[in-house]
């Protein structure tokens, strides 16, 4: 019983002096302790009913401008911040904390009158110098506020990773992207698990992608083996079929390359400019129809909100079997629009010069089989980007040709379309294409006696393989099946196998 008297004692003591060390705490006090336990309602709500009483009280406009600042209400912390910097006694410490507000609000020239007011009265603390270097960042002084992040870091140390980071940020901002991928890099690892190295290892990783996708030149070299049932379009059947059936098929090296250019001002502003060289080889083992192709293509454009139109223009000059063979001009004026942030689509016009260099033989008669032309054409495209990195695309054009020789003028309808895209794994891709041409010709054929047709269905399936970075490996297989009223001349199959590497640099 004594015992239990005692314990009832104790307890009640303790409930005492507990209470009374609560109640003993001034209502300011026990706002700072709520604030301090991140209790951020609950504490404004005390300050605000203080301040009812003590307007003039700092301290306690100092810590609601901190709670304000806290719930990242930076507009309603910057008059009590004010209040405690200028009334009496000073808060010294709400010096920075304004200066912070003001730049969080984006009121650059009010927060360097208060860095102004720290400078004056001696404050060169490493918090002080820091936040001047953000002010002067936002205000595009660059110059000034590295400086001001330098002397931030060498007096305070813990700096350096925030300091590093910011300078790199205005590097990015000035388009020195190498120098600012360096120093994100450098930021991450000064302290790797600190949340500005996550993001700084983003920016790293981002800015690595962007310097290898915006440099101004790139190329690409491939070489490959192909196996081709049909070199010469011969006809499956008649005369003309026997007489070229030694020459059907045929191996060939293939070897092909592309000098492309990107003017820099492409990547920063709505102008653009774009070039590239190319050129395609077939050499074939017997020497019949070896193709040598080279093209050059002039791209400038302008990017608008939305859309941009561009204004392709080209030259190709052709080789078969190490004679000159075709040239060919062609200007194609060019509108592309997002309409959605995965789709595009494309209109284009065209026109091209077409001269076929290799003369006739003696009783051809050019007004007849001349095939040298004009082309004018309209296309239409839609390009669909999947969210695996993949690109479907399909295309309708419609064309005209009119040739010198009667034999050779045609009006032409074509659907394409093509799907590239992973499969499995992000290195192995798939390649799909076909294709459906429908060729009218406009005249009656001087030998045949009637007016040609001809339908040609070509279908093509590819694998690619990124074996090293920037080296892929290529399978590809491809029909072609041109299905011709004048099927003695004209109509042919044509398989195509294709092995080969292509690399990147």
């Amino acid at each position: 019983m004594i015992r239990n008297r005692t314990l009832i004692i104790i307890l009640s003591l303790f409930i005492l002096l507990t209470a009374s060390s609560v109640y003993a705490q001034s209502p300011l006090e026990t706002g700072i302790r709520e604030y301090e336990n991140e209790n951020y309602e609950e504490a404004l709500d005390l300050f605000l009913k203080l301040r009812q009483a003590e307007p003039t009280n700092t301290r306690l406009s100092f810590y609601t401008g901190l709670t304000y600042k806290k719930m990242e209400k930076f507009e309603e912390s910057t008059p009590y911040l004010k209040e405690a910097v200028t009334g009496t006694p000073r808060i010294k410490e709400a010096l920075t904390e304004l200066i912070d507000s003001l730049y969080q609000t984006d009121k650059l020239d009010e927060a360097q009158k208060w860095i102004s007011v720290g400078e004056k009265e001696g404050l060169s603390s490493a918090e002080l110098l820091f936040l001047k270097g953000l002010v002067l960042s936002k205000s595009k002084k660059y110059p000034e506020a590295i400086q001001s992040f330098e002397q931030a870091k060498k007096i305070d140390k813990g700096l350096s990773q925030s300091v590093e980071f910011q300078i790199a940020t205005i590097h990015l901002n000035e388009g020195r992207i190498e120098r600012a991928r360096d120093l994100f890099r450098s930021s991450a690892l000064i302290d790797p698990k600190s949340d500005i190295a996550t993001y700084a290892k983003d920016y790293e990783s981002y800015l690595t992608e962007r310097i290898e996708r915006e440099k101004p030149w790139k190329f690409n070299l491939g070489l490959g083996y192909k196996y081709d049932r049909n070199v010469v379009t011969s006809p499956d059947l008649g005369p003309i079929a026997e007489a070229l059936k030694d020459q059907k098929k045929d191996s060939a090296i293939n070897t092909t390359f592309r000098a492309m250019y990107t003017a820099p001002f492409s990547f920063t502003t709505p102008r653009f400019f774009y070039a590239q060289y190319s050129l395609y080889s077939d050499q074939y083992f017997h020497g019949v129809n070896d193709l040598i192709s080279q093209t050059l293509m002039l791209m400038p454009g302008y990017n608008f909100a939305r859309y941009s139109l561009s204004l392709p223009l080209s030259f190709s000059y052709n080789h078969l079997n190490d004679s000159r063979y075709m040239k060919l001009y062609g200007i194609s004026p060019t509108a592309r629009t997002l309409i959605t942030e995965n789709n595009a689509i494309e209109l284009s016009l065209g026109y091209q010069r077409k001269y076929y260099l290799q003369g006739f033989e003696p009783g051809i008669d050019p007004a007849e089989e001349s095939q040298d032309a004009d082309n004018v054409s309209v296309s239409v495209g839609w390009t669909y980007f999947t969210p695996r990195k993949g690109v479907l695309s399909i295309r309708y054009t419609i064309a005209e040709e009119r040739a010198d020789g009667t034999n050779w003028s045609y009006r032409d309808q074509k659907i394409s379309g093509s799907l590239i895209h992973p499969i499995f794994v992000e290195k192995l891709r798939i390649q799909l294409s076909g294709e459906i041409d429908m060729v009218r010709f406009k005249n009656v054929h001087t030998v045949y006696d009637e007016k040609r047709k001809d339908y040609t269905y070509t279908g093509t399936i590819g694998f690619s393989y990124e074996v090293f970075k920037n080296m892929d490996v290529i399978a590809r297989y491809s029909y072609t099946d041109n299905d011709s009223n004048i099927s003695e001349a004209y109509s042919y199959t044509r398989p195509v196998y294709f092995l080969g590497v292509e690399y990147n640099f």
